[in-house]
């Protein structure tokens, strides 16, 4: 009797603690990972204007505004579409050549073609950028600035469609000669650079990027993005396939990179706090 007491009371201390772990419950089981979290996106309406500039032109740097607007559908996801206007500057490539060429054409047999004029024309000045898109915003915290301030940041990509509007500065002078020798030339013996160069208008492609939210409120910060453009387009807009034409076969599939700078404002200014 006395053995099987202590069996008894040995199993029940063995046992004991198992069965009180098994039955005690989780007080964390299905809360949220963050009480109190600041949800910075979450339902609200933001608007950038911004700085605008291309970063990677071969012979014309464009430079304008922009306009961002995003819907934050929760703090990770958001749709967005963005325009941009502005103007080119010459880059120092194109100021080189130019100091090279020709001032006009002397014939097909100069020593270098085309003309500093018929370069000029041909040229692709991007006037206008927009694109249409999705954000996913996977990283956001708080960081220090010489620990005397303390700024929220969040860290996004994007993708969407999205198309550059081109100009150039040729003019048709004779019609007959762009239908013949141009449009629709007959010899070898047409000369490109006095064609029209094809290269303006809509190009549309796809549009991915990456950027960066600073907030020094709830509702007011610094935005900073870099996007690339990917579009079929021919920036010197002369014969690049030397099949003595100016058409589409010219044009290659090219990253257009735009970088922008500007401020950032979050409506409704509140943003929501979770539970």
């Amino acid at each position: 009797m006395t053995t099987r007491r202590t069996l008894t009371v040995l199993l029940a201390l063995l046992l004991g603690p198992s069965l009180a772990r098994a039955e005690r419950k989780n007080p964390l089981e299905g809360q949220p990972a963050i009480r109190h979290k600041v949800e910075m996106r979450k339902l609200r309406f933001e608007v950038s204007p911004s700085f605008m500039t291309s970063i990677n032109q071969d012979f014309r740097t464009f430079l304008g505004g922009s306009v961002v607007l995003q819907f934050h559908i929760n703090d990770w996801l958001g749709i967005g579409a963005q325009v941009g206007f502005g103007g080119a500057v010459d880059t120092n490539l194109t100021g080189a050549i130019n100091g090279i060429l020709p001032a006009t054409e002397t014939g097909q047999g100069q020593a270098l073609q085309p003309s500093k004029d018929q370069f000029n024309s041909h040229l692709a000045d991007i006037k206008a950028n927009f694109s249409v898109y999705a954000t996913v915003t996977p990283f956001a915290g708080k960081l220090s600035l010489f620990g005397a301030a303390f700024l929220k940041y969040d860290l996004y990509a994007m993708a969407g469609f999205g198309g550059l509007y081109l100009a150039n500065n040729f003019q048709v002078t004779n019609q007959s000669h762009q239908a013949t020798e141009c449009d629709a030339p007959t010899t070898v013996s047409s000369d490109p650079n006095t064609c029209s160069p094809e290269n303006d208008g809509f190009k549309a492609g796809g549009m991915f990027g990456a950027g960066v939210h600073l907030y020094f409120t709830d509702w007011v910060g610094v935005n900073i993005e870099l996007r690339d453009f990917l579009a079929n387009i021919n920036q010197g807009g002369l014969d690049v396939n030397n099949d003595r034409k100016l058409n589409s076969a010219d044009e290659t599939l090219a990253n257009n990179l735009f970088f922008n700078v500007g401020l950032t404002f979050m409506l409704p200014p509140t943003a929501k706090v979770s539970p």
